[in-house]
């Protein structure tokens, strides 16, 4: 098995102008968001209420989405309101203000290097197919159970499934509808 599940714990929270910044994964290993010397970053921030002016990430891309309320961007004096798990791709150096409370998921990439993030709803399970690059698999809601070569692991709210080559099954414990977050990220 060539995964890894990172949990709330591993994470790195820090405070930023308009809430607070939970940084989920960095990579290279050892690369900073201060630096600006990494490839790419996987994030969620709080915005609190008001105008909240995200940093400049000048030599980027940027992908995010709202884990819970509309979130109401303003991106080059354009507005634009997007629903829940709407996916909003931008470049890094583009002014771009939050306007609503709301919790937000991030994937920053450098230009010139690959990268996505989508929203895969599902019932009762799904199965998927990792091959190369780095990929996560960000649970934002409801415990779910992955299942690699017969082998099930019980994963909460908020872990992150780190996949190179895998195949694997999610359940939902629940068996209802939900919802996971998939960003891939090519290095080479």
């Amino acid at each position: 098995m060539d995964t890894k599940i990172l949990k709330k714990s591993d994470y790195k929270m820090t405070n930023w102008s308009g809430g607070t910044t939970t940084e989920i994964l960095i990579y290279p290993k050892g690369s900073t968001l201060e630096n600006r010397d990494f490839i790419f970053r996987v994030s969620s921030a709080t915005c609190e209420e008001g105008e909240n002016i995200f940093s400049d990430f000048t030599g980027y891309n940027r992908y995010i989405t709202s884990l819970d309320n509309d979130l109401y961007l303003e991106n080059q004096g354009k507005d634009h309101v997007f629903k829940p798990y709407e996916i909003f791709s931008f470049d890094g150096e583009h002014s771009t203000a939050s306007k609503s409370a709301v919790t937000d998921f991030n994937l920053i990439i450098q230009k010139g290097f690959t990268g996505s993030l989508r929203s895969e709803s599902f019932e009762d399970k799904i199965q998927l197919k990792i091959f190369g690059g780095h990929n996560l698999i960000f649970i934002p809601e409801g415990n779910i159970l992955m299942t690699i070569d017969g082998e099930t692991t019980e994963l909460e709210v908020f872990d992150t499934i780190v996949a190179f080559d895998e195949e694997m099954v999610l359940e939902t414990i629940e068996k209802r509808s939900t919802k996971i977050l998939i960003i891939e990220a090519e290095d080479d």
